[in-house]
């Protein structure tokens, strides 16, 4: 899904083309769907039938579409429309169904729900949809003069702690990025059990045909910063090989196995992503990654702490180090009872010795 969007958002499009394809899309939606009920978890949950019914027949009209960057743009603008017709609380990233009675009588945003249920019962989904894509495409106009200056971007791979290609030049797949070949990298890791992505994106997974409902869990088991493990993972809790993380995670241990496990298990996950970018990164490249502490089981965890030693550890020097605070909550919603709400990142500048090309 971010592979999708990233490469939405890279990829400039004749915007007078685009336009033309979105009228004959909107043309040729069927009255009735023709294919199978989608394969998406909880579907009655989350959206009305009439309003699946209206989805399933957009996406079979999308689907004809035969231009792949034109038929990408236009399932981008399906998955953000997807979450604007669901039952889902508008205001949360993770999806939380709105209820009628949410909230008490008389507060604003009880008004605002019912309001907006009210407004789903006879949506159409064409329409959300017609607006959304309009107001992307003209976001693609202003990308299309912004390429012109900057050139073309490549989405690369899938997964941090193994950095591949997912097509090479020659057609091979799963080609590894060259040793020392990147200038620079820019990332926010994820924080240990603070949100829960593959929930967050699930209805557009299902309805983009990119995860069957049935494969979530399994997805779930291989993100860093997962909090789902079986009973024999959380009685092994990874060595971190970071001593004050060990002493911290001894204590979290006896208070709770599952969040040790949580815990170590980021962190050695976290050690396999930053060898990997130190690899790839050329000599007298810069690595910039934005972290934050968190508290687990009560206790505060040092995350910048502990991925800084790594760093070290992998070879790293700290450059600079800068605190911000955070203002957007857009991402939070109710964490376990031991968590805390982060309020600050750090952004650390990594450096891998050498000089920079910019100092030749």
């Amino acid at each position: 899904m971010a592979r999708l969007i990233a490469r939405v958002k890279t990829t400039p499009l004749d915007a007078g083309s685009t336009k033309r394809t979105l009228k004959e899309v909107l043309k040729r939606i069927p009255i009735e769907p023709s294919g199978e009920r989608p394969d998406v978890v909880n579907l009655e949950h989350w959206f009305y039938p009439n309003t699946a019914r209206q989805l399933q027949c957009l996406q079979e009209a999308i689907m004809k579409v035969r231009t792949p960057a034109v038929l990408d743009f236009l399932m981008v603008c399906f998955s953000v429309c997807v979450r604007k017709v669901s039952l889902a609380d508008p205001r949360l990233s993770v999806p939380v169904r709105l209820r009628l009675g949410q909230y008490p009588k008389k507060h604003p945003l009880r008004e605002k729900s019912d309001s907006h249920l009210r407004r789903l019962r006879r949506v159409r989904v064409d329409e959300i949809f017609s607006r959304i894509a309009q107001a992307n495409i003209a976001r693609m106009e202003r990308l299309q003069t912004a390429i012109s200056r900057t050139g073309l971007a490549e989405i690369l791979c899938s997964d941090a702690r193994k950095l591949r290609h997912e097509y090479s030049l020659n057609g091979s797949r799963n080609k590894p990025l060259a040793d020392e070949s990147v200038q620079l990298i820019i990332t926010s890791p994820p924080y240990p059990g603070a949100q829960k992505y593959i929930r967050s994106c699930s209805l557009s997974l299902g309805w983009l045909q990119l995860c069957p409902a049935a494969d979530l869990r399994a997805y779930k088991a291989c993100i860093i910063g997962r909090e789902e493990f079986t009973n024999a993972e959380r009685s092994r809790v990874p060595k971190t090989n970071i001593a004050e993380a060990a002493k911290l995670l001894a204590v979290i241990q006896s208070r709770s196995p599952i969040r040790a496990a949580i815990a170590a298990t980021y962190l050695d996950d976290m050690r396999i992503a930053i060898r990997e970018m130190y690899r790839v990164l050329k000599p007298g490249g810069h690595a910039v990654m934005v972290a934050a502490n968190n508290r687990v089981s009560g206790l505060e965890f040092c995350t910048v702490d502990y991925l800084r030693d790594i760093a070290e550890e992998c070879g790293f020097h700290l450059t600079a180090c800068f605190i911000d605070a955070i203002r957007s909550r857009g991402l939070m919603t109710k964490r376990n009872h031991t968590a805390n709400v982060i309020t600050r990142e750090w952004v650390l500048i990594l450096s891998k010795g050498g000089v920079p090309e910019w100092g030749r």
